[in-house]
């Protein structure tokens, strides 16, 4: 173990008397493991002190929340909490249950979270963990955000819905109260619905990439275009693909290309 690592692991196991250093303990835990693909591919080069949970006193909750808010004042330290949902209920039941636990951890809920664990409206596996990061995060005097990035359950992958476990992403974000870019300038942020482009944008971007493309194709230059809808003005992210496609009736059938213009959730083929 690295100096760092071990210095930070001997500080998480100061801050409790029911907190030790046993390499033993981990060997056959996996809950590491799930999240290691993760971290590889979104930080790369990093370091884990692995800390395993199974009970903690409201003391010991307490004690290793404060240290775990002076750790994290290090930008550069992040804090992971590994649970699985509901286990083998039906699709429809597990999907339940995992709403109700999502609902209670997006809104920093402790309480309601461990109600609904008592009550078995819910299951956590990794109920402590859990219940410890939203402990540490409501320690900053901050405002917390924790955005749902993926849920899903095994019913969703194998096809098996009778018996599934439940499987979600979560990320937690704490700001220091400024105001965001869009709040400066006396703009707010846009709902989905808001966001979405109507039926009439959606004729207009197909007319500039249609014309776009058959402008490049007979090597004519870029057109111009007389924009005037707002949203289409707006800086954002569009997929674009071009495979060739065979088009009946068309003379001599020759080979034409298909474009899928894909913005926000919807797409459409072009000829």
């Amino acid at each position: 173990m690295s100096s760092k690592r071990a210095s930070m692991a001997s500080e998480i196991a100061r801050s409790s008397e029911d907190i030790v250093l046993d390499h033993a303990a981990h060997l056959q835990e996996h809950s590491l493991e799930v999240q290691i693909p993760f971290l590889q591919m979104v930080l790369k080069n990093f370091q884990i002190v692995p800390v395993l949970i199974g009970q903690l006193s409201d003391r010991s909750l307490e004690n290793m929340s404060r240290k775990l808010v002076s750790l994290l004042e290090n930008p550069r330290t992040i804090l992971i909490a590994s649970t699985d949902l509901s286990h083998y209920h039906p699709y429809e039941k597990a999907t339940s249950m995992d709403k109700r636990a999502l609902e209670a951890i997006q809104a920093a809920d402790a309480g309601k979270l461990m109600s609904l664990v008592k009550n078995k409206d819910a299951e956590l596996c990794g109920l402590v963990p859990v219940l410890l990061l939203l402990q540490t995060i409501q320690s900053f005097n901050q405002t917390v955000r924790i955005d749902l990035l993926k849920y899903a359950n095994s019913g969703d992958t194998s096809g098996m819905k009778d018996r599934v476990v439940g499987y979600a992403a979560l990320s937690v974000s704490i700001s220091d109260n400024k105001p965001s870019d869009l709040e400066e300038r006396g703009e707010r942020k846009l709902s989905e619905e808001e966001e979405r482009l109507n039926e009439k944008e959606q004729k207009k971007l197909l007319q500039i990439a249609r014309s776009s493309i058959t402008s490049h194709l007979a090597k004519k230059g870029a057109p111009q275009f007389d924009v005037t809808e707002n949203r289409l003005l707006q800086h954002r992210g569009v997929i674009f693909s071009a495979r060739p496609c065979q088009q009946a009736g068309r003379e001599n059938h020759r080979a034409w290309y298909g474009a899928k213009i894909a913005v926000g959730n919807r797409s459409r083929i072009l000829r």
